[in-house]
């Protein structure tokens, strides 16, 4: 069975959450996203829970609206934790975190 689920659609405060995070410096016109890394470490726990909570894994993105997926990325769990830490979740992508990889 394939990754299906978004947390984005059953926790809306999660997209919420994640553009306060953006630095006062990002720019939409990045391939990267810039976030403030010392607050980030909250957003990336509730990521994980999700995924722990999940039967088969996640799908996340940070795509600006009215953009849209132009790119889709299977990550490992720790993959997506470390691209959130290092500011390289890239503005038009999916990452695809199975637990079935």
């Amino acid at each position: 069975m394939g990754v299906d689920y978004s947390p984005h659609d059953t926790d809306k405060s999660l997209s919420y959450y994640l553009h306060d995070l953006l630095s006062d410096d990002a720019d939409w016109g990045d391939k990267y996203w810039k976030f403030e890394l010392e607050e980030i470490h909250g957003f990336i726990e509730n990521l994980n829970s999700y995924f722990q909570e999940s039967p088969n894994g996640i799908k996340f993105s940070a795509i600006f609206s009215p953009d849209s997926v132009g790119a889709t990325c299977n990550v490992t769990i720790e993959e997506l934790e470390y691209k959130l830490l290092n500011n390289q979740i890239c503005t038009k992508t999916e990452y695809v975190v199975s637990k079935n990889a």
